[in-house]
């Protein structure tokens, strides 16, 4: 299964239409198939086309608290990965440490409670959570959920944990490319996202934003990945198409 997931994503599909074109060059199709091929590769590099692409899944709920309406109490911050250093010690990836500092820094304007949500990839790799916890010192300064190893299973724990806690309402934290797919997830288990906060995508720092660059590649094949994951949940009917709606 890992392997077919591999294989869907960025470069793959179009390294196969690349391969296909090669192998009948002969032929008007191939040809096509070649330029369509190296057309992609190029369009995907270009920094303000990964920005277009993202710009549906960055809407999947709102970006601030409407006015006069409570602030929710607890604010839910999704993992994003952890990774082994150089020392042989784990440390939170960069996604995962902008996650959070986002989330610190609402919580300073609007308060409430943080949760943390994210189990362990493998038999000797600790929760990212934990992990996160750890290295950023937080203490008590957040409740952390150690099992989840997907969007869908941290929607479904916490959601677990909120309605023991008689809370149907959070604020959720996460990389901008993701809000709507975890969002959503919220939302199938009757969990009301009332604010998404995320860190901003840089695009401004990408110079020129009309030639293409490793980083407008990696931020298209960040945006065709989400959209997979929304096909997939929706196909397993993790979530539904009106989860996907922000109003």
């Amino acid at each position: 299964m890992e392997v077919l997931k591999d294989m869907a994503l960025l470069p793959m599909p179009l390294i196969a239409v690349l391969v296909v074109g090669l192998l009948c060059r002969g032929a008007r199709f191939g040809r096509r198939m070649v330029g369509l091929a190296a057309f992609l590769f190029v369009a995907l590099s270009l920094p303000i086309v990964g920005y277009l692409i993202t710009l549906p899944l960055q809407t999947g709920a709102p970006s601030r608290v409407g006015k006069n309406v409570p602030a929710p109490k607890y604010i839910v911050v999704l993992t994003g990965g952890i990774y082994k250093d150089g020392a042989g010690g784990w440390r939170p990836s960069a996604s995962t440490v902008r996650r959070i500092r986002t989330a610190q820094r609402y919580k300073q304007r609007r308060g409430g409670i943080m949760i943390i949500s994210g189990g362990r990839f493998g038999d000797r790799a600790p929760a990212e959570s934990t992990t996160a916890a750890q290295v950023l010192g937080l203490g008590a300064d957040a409740r952390l959920e150690k099992t989840a190893r997907t969007t869908a299973e941290s929607a479904v724990n916490v959601t677990k944990k909120l309605k023991q806690l008689g809370v149907a309402r959070i604020a959720l934290a996460t990389d901008i490319v993701h809000i709507r797919r975890a969002a959503a997830a919220f939302r199938h288990h009757g969990i009301d996202v009332v604010v998404a906060v995320a860190p901003r995508l840089k695009l401004t720092e990408e110079r020129p934003l009309y030639l293409p660059s490793a980083n407008g590649f990696g931020l298209s094949a960040r945006a065709w990945r989400e959209y997979l994951a929304i096909g997939w949940y929706l196909i397993n009917r993790k979530i539904n198409f009106e989860d996907l709606s922000s109003s």
